[in-house]
C-alpha cells in the first residue's frame, strides 16, 4: 500500500504566491517549502530553500509552504504543479526552470 500524506494548512495560494515573493529564486532561509516525497509506503520530508529547487520535484508531489507574520504564521498546502502554474500564470514576474 502506498503511503497517503494528508496536509492541513491553507489552500487559497494566490496570494500567498503573490505576494509573499516565495516563487522567486532567492534562497527562503526562514521559511522554506516542506516537500513530502512519497516512497512505497514511506514519506520522507524534504527541506527545500527555493523555487528553483522545488520545480525539480514531479508535479503531484505535496508541499507546505509558510508565510510568516508579524503576530502570527499562516500554513499554506500545494503542489509543485501549483507553484508551476503560479509561475506561468505571471502571478510573479520569473520563468519556470525546465
Amino acid at each position: 500500500m502506498e503511503a497517503k500524506v494528508i496536509t492541513a494548512g491553507r489552500k487559497d495560494t494566490k496570494g500567498y504566491f503573490q505576494l509573499s515573493g516565495v516563487l522567486t529564486y532567492e534562497a527562503l532561509t526562514h521559511t522554506p517549502f516542506l516537500v513530502f516525497v512519497i516512497d512505497g509506503d514511506t514519506v520522507g520530508v524534504k527541506i527545500v530553500g527555493s523555487a528553483e529547487e522545488l520545480v525539480k520535484y514531479p508535479p503531484d508531489t505535496q508541499v507546505m509552504g509558510q508565510w510568516k507574520g508579524q503576530y502570527h504564521s499562516d500554513f499554506f498546502q500545494f503542489t509543485v504543479s501549483d507553484a508551476l502554474n503560479a509561475l506561468t500564470e505571471e502571478v510573479i514576474d520569473v520563468e519556470p526552470v525546465a
